[in-house]
């Protein structure tokens, strides 16, 4: 898209192409030569692309590989390469003929988010984990002990439903879950894998953790286990943000549909299939149940419940603090 410095309506300079997804890290090439950005397909961001204003080109595509972060400086493209060999790499660019003249090459090792400033300088992130620190707080939100040591590489948190347990996601060499004894801070790993895990979510009976897994967009998928070890589960749903129905019964998410959009869906997990219920705008959304964001109305085992979702929101009314809308059937 494109707007004026004065302001004013924005304007369409180019749209994703059919297997695309939208468009990632645009980039303004110098002297007003184009910009660089990444499609983001089912693979992912496997690629850089050019817009000279009038013609789209591709410039560069590593198989297998998640390129992001492109932008030029002094005779390159530098970018950031996962999760082979990761880090910073940098490959040579014509800024006159607008295309690759050799081939990529590493610069940073596990270097991250490559940045040029308008004067070409090169900033970048190194050791980019984070160390969560899980803290207990009180009503008025003010921290009042900590519990256990900090998690190097923990990237989100999730507490069981009667506050005793706690499973917390670390990235590292593997995505691990470990388990966290709230009371004494004793943490255990749980499982691993060498695919990414996010959005991690309780059963209200506090036996079963649910999340999303997959390394790329087409092998994105949903996980059921049980917090004891004795069952798994994958589910073949494309989507996001999974969380259980208060009867454990049902599994609602925000699913993604043939044209790339985001839907609320529900996954029966007595009858398996999945019905999509169509957000109004096609935009992303976050499935949260239980009274959160997102939670199933009407009978509890009644075969398709008879509102598929309501929707709270912080209100912009001022002096209300919710406002809910409900997609029913």
């Amino acid at each position: 898209m494109s707007v004026s410095t004065s302001g004013g309506d924005a304007r369409e300079l180019i749209g994703p192409e059919e297997n695309e997804t939208d468009f990632h890290h645009v980039h303004s090439l110098p002297g007003d030569r184009g910009f660089l950005f990444h499609p983001h397909v089912d693979l992912g961001f496997d690629s850089i692309h050019l817009f000279t204003g009038t013609e789209r080109r591709e410039i560069l595509q590593i198989e297998g590989q998640q390129l992001n972060s492109a932008a030029y400086t002094s005779g390159h493209i530098v970018f950031m390469r996962t999760p082979d060999n990761p880090g910073v790499w940098a490959v040579p660019f014509s800024l006159e003929a607008l295309e690759v003249t050799g081939d990529p090459f590493l610069v940073i090792p596990e270097g991250t988010l490559p940045t040029v400033s308008p004067q070409g300088d090169l900033a970048y992130v190194t050791n980019a984990q984070t160390n969560m620190q899980i803290v207990r707080i009180d009503e008025n939100g003010f921290p009042t002990a900590e519990i256990g040591d900090g998690i190097l590489g923990a990237t989100e948190l999730a507490v069981s439903p009667d506050g005793t347990r706690a499973v917390v996601v670390v990235e590292g060499d593997n995505y691990e879950i470990w388990t966290i004894d709230m009371i004494s801070g004793a943490r255990q790993l749980f499982m691993f894998s060498k695919d990414p895990i996010e959005n991690l979510a309780w059963s209200a009976n506090g036996l079963n953790i649910v999340y999303n897994a997959g390394m790329t967009d087409a092998d994105l998928h949903q996980e059921i286990r049980a917090i004891d070890g004795s069952s798994s589960s994958a589910i073949g749903v494309r989507g996001n943000t999974p969380n259980f129905t208060r009867d454990q019964g049902t599994l609602v998410l925000c699913v993604w549909n043939e044209a790339n959009a985001s839907d609320i869906g529900y996954f029966d997990l007595e009858d398996p299939g999945h019905v999509v219920a169509k957000s109004s705008s096609g935009a992303s959304l976050t499935a949260r149940v239980n009274g959160r964001c997102l939670r199933t109305v009407g009978p509890a085992r009644s075969g398709v419940p008879r509102a598929i979702a309501s929707i709270t929101r912080p209100s912009p009314i001022a002096g209300s603090t919710w406002w809910t809308s409900a997609a029913t059937r």
